[in-house]
Order: C-alpha cells, then sequence, then structure tokens
C-alpha cells in the first residue's frame, strides 16, 4: 500500500477530533475573555476545568475506531501480498478493543491536561498585566488567542505515534500468524528524514518475536512517562547517532529500538526482508554464455590457423 494511504489515516483523527472540538473551545474562550474584561479572574479560572476533551473524544469512538484499524490492517497488509485475515481471529478483535480504549483514555487525559496548563500560564499571564495597568487589554487579547494551539498539537502528536504503532502491531501480529521470522525496517529517506532513521534503523532486520508482544506491551502503556522509560525516543546529536550504528541488533532491542516510531511523526515502516535481492542486470542465460565462449573458441583458432 501507498505511504500516501497511511498519511491519509494518520491526519484523519485530529482532523475530526478538532474540528468537533473547535466550537467549544471558541465558546469558552469568549467567556473567559468577557470575565478578563471585567477583571473577574477567579471566574476565569473556574472555566479552566471546562476545557476537557474526553467527551469530545468520546463521541468520535467510532471514526477512531475505523482509523485505528485501518492502520492496523495497513500494516498487516505490508507483510505479503495477501489479503489480511488479521480481524478474523477473536483474540485479536479483543486486543484492538482494549487498545481503543487506552488510546482513547491517554489523548483525552493528556490533550486536556496540557490545554489546561496553557490557558492557567495564559490567564495568570494577563491577570500580570492587568495589576500592572488596566491600559493593556490589547496586548492580552493578542497572548490570549494562542492558548488552544497547546490542545491541537498534543492530539495530533498523540494520534500520530499511536497510528504508527498499530501500523507496527498489525504487521507483527500478520507476520506471527505467517510464521515469518524476520522483519526489516525502512525508513523514508527525503529531506524530513531524522539521523536516527535515515544513518541508524534504516534496512536493520530483527526477529518478529521480539517486536510481536513488545509493540502489545508499548501499546498497552497510558502514562507518558512509562512510556519513556520503556521506549525512549533516541537522541539526535552526532555521538549518540555514531553510539547506536554501533550497537548489535540485541543491543537495539534491549533498548526498545527495534520498531517504530522513533520521534513524532515518524514514518518507518516494518517490511518483509526480501531474501531473494533483485539483481541489478539482468543475468545472461547458459545459452548465451556458451554461445559467445564458442565464439572466441573459433576466432582464436581462426587466428592461430593465420
Amino acid at each position: 500500500m501507498p505511504l500516501s494511504d497511511y498519511i491519509k489515516i494518520e491526519s484523519a483523527i485530529p482532523k475530526k477530533i478538532l474540528a468537533e472540538w473547535q466550537p467549544k473551545s471558541d465558546k469558552i474562550y469568549n467567556q473567559m475573555l468577557d470575565f478578563i474584561r471585567q477583571s473577574d479572574f477567579d471566574a476565569t479560572y473556574d472555566l479552566i476545568k471546562q476545557l476537557n476533551l474526553k467527551s469530545t473524544i468520546e463521541s468520535q469512538r467510532k471514526s477512531i475506531e475505523f482509523s485505528l484499524k485501518a492502520a492496523a490492517l495497513y500494516g498487516a497488509k505490508n507483510t505479503s501480498k495477501l489479503k489480511s485475515t488479521l480481524f478474523n481471529k477473536k483474540a485479536i478483535n479483543s486486543k484492538f478493543q482494549s487498545f481503543v480504549d487506552k488510546f482513547i483514555n491517554t489523548l483525552s487525559d493528556n490533550a486536556s491536561l496540557r490545554l489546561q496548563l496553557a490557558a492557567n500560564r495564559m490567564i495568570a499571564n494577563s491577570e500580570a498585566i492587568y495589576n500592572q495597568t488596566v491600559q493593556k487589554e490589547e496586548r492580552f487579547v493578542e497572548a490570549f488567542v494562542s492558548f488552544d494551539e497547546a490542545a491541537d498539537s498534543m492530539v495530533k502528536l498523540v494520534s500520530s505515534l499511536h497510528t504508527s504503532r498499530m501500523s507496527t502491531w498489525g504487521f507483527t501480529a500478520e507476520a506471527d500468524a505467517l510464521g515469518m521470522p524476520e522483519y526489516k525496517v525502512t525508513a523514508v529517506l527525503d529531506g524530513r528524514t531524522s539521523d536516527f532513521c535515515r544513518k541508524v534503523i534504516n534496512g536493520r532486520v530483527f526477529d518478529v518475536s521480539d517486536a510481536a508482544g513488545f509493540v502489545e506491551q508499548v501499546l498497552a502503556i497510558t502514562d507518558p512517562n512509562e512510556l519513556k522509560e520503556v521506549q525512549a525516543w533516541p537522541d539526535q546529536d552526532p555521538d549518540s547517532i555514531k553510539a547506536y550504528q554501533e550497537m548489535s541488533n540485541e543491543e537495539l532491542v534491549a533498548l526498545g529500538l527495534h520498531i517504530p516510531p522513533y520521534h513524532p511523526f515518524c514514518r518507518s515502516m516494518c517490511v518483509p526482508v526480501d531474501k531473494k535481492p533483485r539483481p541489478t542486470v539482468k543475468p545472461i542465460s547458459e545459452g548465451l554464455i556458451a554461445h559467445i565462449e564458442a565464439g572466441i573458441q573459433n576466432k582464436q583458432l581462426k587466428d592461430s590457423l593465420e
């Protein structure tokens, strides 16, 4: 399947969530602004608790399920040209629903918290400005209009990372079912490619058995701090890249670096290992070789007679 299909899947979740959330956010923002203009900062702070995306995200559950299933199937179909049987298994469907639940909870908690913290900072900043002089309302408005960007960035980030992991899960689950022993990590090589993906992980081959259980462990985590311990993003500085290049596969697996994503909006993928590399030129047939050899011998015979 083309990468463009994956990009569409990755962007579908935040697009729908943010489209529904934006009118609600605008309404709360306008209420906050009214209270600020009345110098009623206590009432403004009280509105922060309404900055909660849980109901908005929950209302998009069907859409989220569809997108995450599409991501898993994208990964599964990368194992072979055969039609995926991934979701024909009851156990797989049970796991999938668990992953959806954890994703919704993780996204709701982290996006809401990020938004509330951003709004709190903006209100505190405007209160400080007000206390200095009530004549700087315009300056406050300019600072306050962007607090919602915190939720936007978090929704897009968490959705991107989870979509990538669901694709990896789909691939490893299907590969395991097909008895595929190994897989390869491949990176999209262009101007956006990170040094780790380009110089370290692209083309590395790992065991499916090491990845299948690990990606399920990662998908089950809802605490961002715990996730950083289990699968921390690799450092991208030159010294770290050199150290990663010198690591064995076993060392990379121990660090949780054998499956993507490796950074926000990572496009590296798991693919089958090509056991029969394609030759760069078409092999010469044995018949043609014999014909060439016969021609050489005839020329040598002719030269010797002359």
